[in-house]
């Protein structure tokens, strides 16, 4: 593949194998400030909102087991910024109905410096390994948003590859920050130890708590936009009753950590 040819004449003397992921972590300057050469600031971020195969090929019916990788390079570490990663082990049905992958990425803020690259390899596991069929092979370049575009809010784009359709939904934002959410059920009293929780995190749906409390997202980092505002909404079920808690968290409030 072109692309792939590319990007290892050019970038893996420096930032390792074609296949690495992206190692720099969020929160990197949450407890200490960051060395004066590091470039800290506002910058143009995209959000993931959604990634939904919409069509396919005559060959193949819904339900669908798949496996694969979908990530976004951008120019910070040019390393992948994995959204989905499953193995054949470990597939997700999707149905006519429910096509959307369930993301568990990006792992830090995507940044907009140069256009970012999005990768697209998805597999439909068949009755053996050599059953298998090819999904969805794509690299999208994201032109519609370049540094210093004022064009801001939500895209959609489709595009088809191999056997399938594959819609996009990002979200462009101009002078952001990242945050890095986390939840913990700090005070909890039920006879059963069972509770259930949603929680509005970029769509994350009924999400687990651990023993300690902690809940689990799917998704922890969200790109928030400088002068706007992050809303958490939470809905809490215990036995047969209902407690529900919707908090809205202004952003400067996150900005020295918890709150």
């Amino acid at each position: 593949m072109r692309y792939r040819d590319n990007w290892i004449s050019t970038f893996s003397r420096l930032c390792g194998s074609y296949e690495e992921a992206t190692s720099i972590k969020p929160m990197r300057y949450t407890d200490e400030p960051p060395p004066p050469f590091a470039g800290v600031g506002y910058a143009n971020a995209v959000v993931i909102f959604s990634v939904k195969v919409t069509q396919l090929d005559d060959s193949l019916d819904w339900p669908l087991d798949v496996y694969g990788m979908v990530a976004a390079r951008d120019s910070i570490d040019r390393n992948r910024n994995l959204l989905f990663n499953r193995t054949r082990d470990n597939c997700q049905r999707l149905t006519s109905w429910d096509a959307s992958l369930l993301l568990t990425g990006p792992s830090r803020a995507v940044v907009i410096v140069d256009p970012v690259n999005y990768e697209v390899e998805l597999k439909v596991k068949g009755d053996t390994p050599s059953e298998d069929k090819l999904l969805s092979l794509l690299v999208i370049e994201d032109k519609y948003y370049l540094p210093g575009d004022r064009r801001q809010g939500v895209h959609c784009h489709t595009y088809s590859s191999k056997l399938s359709t594959v819609e996009v939904t990002v979200g462009h934002l101009a002078k952001t920050v990242e945050a890095t959410i986390a939840v913990q059920v700090v005070e909890r009293s039920w006879p059963t130890g069972q509770l259930a929780i949603t929680v509005d995190l970029l769509h994350d749906g009924m999400v687990p708590v651990t023993n300690n409390g902690a809940i689990e997202f799917s998704r922890c980092v969200v790109s928030v936009e400088a002068d706007g505002e992050l809303t958490l909404g939470v809905d809490v079920w215990q036995g047969d009753g209902k407690a529900v808690k919707y908090q809205r968290i202004p952003l400067w409030k996150l900005a020295n950590g918890s709150i």
